[in-house]
């Protein structure tokens, strides 16, 4: 996918992104085809169960985040899940 065909797709999953973040979208999704073009093939299985995550699994994924130093608000999960979703139907 490229840029533009990425940002109709993110425009049309959520329309509260600015500009900057849909370039730092672009670049996470770029990083997201990359680890999954990595020969391991394990980045694709973990990127898929974060997309099943249910709301409390979410919750407890941002408070390990967190304790790393890597704060999200949930809009900012969603949004990252929405991105990793079309990484992973690229």
């Amino acid at each position: 996918m490229n840029k533009i065909q990425f940002t109709k797709a993110l425009s049309a999953m959520t329309d509260s992104l600015t500009k900057t973040d849909v370039e730092d979208a672009w670049d996470t999704y770029q990083d997201l085809i990359e680890q999954l073009s990595e020969p391991e093939g394990i980045a694709g299985d973990q990127m898929a169960q974060l997309t099943e995550m249910n709301t409390k699994e979410r919750l407890y994924w941002r408070t390990c985040l967190s304790e790393e130093g890597v704060e999200l608000t949930p809009s900012q999960v969603d949004d990252y899940l929405m991105i990793v979703e079309l990484a992973l139907e690229a």
